[in-house]
């Protein structure tokens, strides 16, 4: 866990800044769904992450301090936006396709 954290820090010289949860260090964090079937049974906090937990059990996630994620869902950007840009990709690659047969 150590090497995973402020070892790793340390390691590249950056353990004031990064690595532990102090006041004045930037902070990433996530919460995980445990309430899952993939996460059961728990025996092993570490080796769950690791080998059987996926993206979806990412419940919330603060970069820097900062909160990006909340509940599944991106609270710094506009989801609705992006996804309606999306779609117009996607059909102007369908119909750049649809052209070339």
């Amino acid at each position: 866990f150590e090497m995973a954290t402020i070892g790793g820090a340390r390691a590249l010289g950056l353990d004031k800044e990064i690595g532990s949860l102090e006041t004045g260090k930037r902070a990433d964090l996530i919460t995980i769904n445990l309430d899952v079937a993939n996460a059961v049974p728990l025996f092993d906090p570490y080796s769950q992450v690791v080998y059987a937990l996926k993206g979806g059990n990412v419940l919330d996630v603060v970069v820097n301090g900062k909160e990006v994620v909340r509940e599944h869902r991106a609270v710094t950007l506009d989801q609705a936006a992006i996804m309606a840009k999306a779609r117009e990709y996607g059909l102007s690659v369908a119909q750049s396709v649809k052209q070339k047969r």
